[in-house]
């Protein structure tokens, strides 16, 4: 009779679950928690404190939560999750940084930054050693690292994590792909905040709105950077077209850099140098 007690209550608590994900997608948040506080309920009974699958009904709670726009229970269940998935004997990697990735950005809502970067560090060290082919995951934690430099100014430690996304990206991504567009626009960001650059597509007329629309230009720092992440993958044949484009872009600004030009000039030679000796 107790084990078909506990099946029957391990069937009502799956009931539970399923009737809360259906509320949950049909953003029926207070009908999704009180499901999913039914089934917590019953695993809390017959479960071990430990037991997994409790650690997947505080992330749903937690996410329910974040929908009511309320983040500190939102963290308080993400925690009740972490403490859980550390104390499982076999890891799931993935679970567990994506746990702290959640951490993180909910520690950044409420304006905790300096556990929101050590949540994220949690993160990038598990996805780093046990994740590594998932590129999509880890371009998203160094953003969300390089997002949190930039809030605090730090634009230069903004700017050497965003520069990893894109080296992750290039290895599995064309350059223009999209999310990494998306990325370039960021670094012209920083660029400008940095330099006190000039917006090309609003002061430079070699550059008019139609094209801007078609076709993004970027300050010539940005496909600099591009080019020296090339450039340390040894891919001297794209790094050299990068570092003429910026050369040809730099020229046609209306107050031109020379610090920039010779800057360019002496990348051009170094990676022809290097293009030589390769082949």
């Amino acid at each position: 009779m107790k084990d078909i007690s506990y099946e029957n209550r391990l069937e009502l608590s799956n009931t539970y679950h399923n009737i809360g994900m259906i509320h949950f997608y049909e953003s029926n948040n207070d009908l999704a928690l009180a499901n999913f506080q039914q089934e917590l309920d019953i695993e809390l009974e017959i479960l071990e404190s430990t037991h997994p699958n409790l650690a997947v009904t505080y992330h749903h709670i937690a996410r329910v939560y974040g929908k009511k726009q309320n983040s500190k229970k939102k963290l308080e269940y993400f925690h009740k999750e972490l403490n859980i998935r550390l104390t499982t004997p076999k890891l799931n990697y993935s679970d567990l940084a994506a746990n702290y990735h959640n951490l993180s950005l909910t520690y950044y809502e409420l304006l905790g930054f300096v556990d929101a970067f050590k949540m994220n560090e949690e993160a990038l060290k598990r996805a780093c050693e046990h994740l590594s082919n998932d590129y999509k995951f880890l371009i998203t934690l160094y953003c969300d690292a390089g997002a949190m430099h930039f809030t605090e100014k730090d634009y230069d430690k903004s700017l050497e994590i965003y520069e990893k996304a894109i080296e992750i990206g290039l290895n599995y991504l064309s350059v223009d792909d999209v999310n990494l567009k998306n990325i370039y626009e960021i670094l012209d960001e920083i660029y400008y905040k940095k330099n006190d650059l000039i917006d090309l597509s609003s002061k430079n007329p070699m550059f008019s709105k139609s094209n801007i629309s078609q076709t993004k230009q970027f300050t010539s720092l940005t496909y600099y950077t591009i080019g020296n992440i090339f450039n340390k993958m040894n891919n001297y044949e794209r790094a050299l077209a990068f570092y003429q484009n910026v050369h040809q872009i730099e020229l046609q600004m209306l107050s031109t850099n020379r610090l920039y030009i010779e800057k360019y000039q002496d990348s051009i030679e170094q990676a022809k140098q290097n293009l030589h000796w390769s082949n």
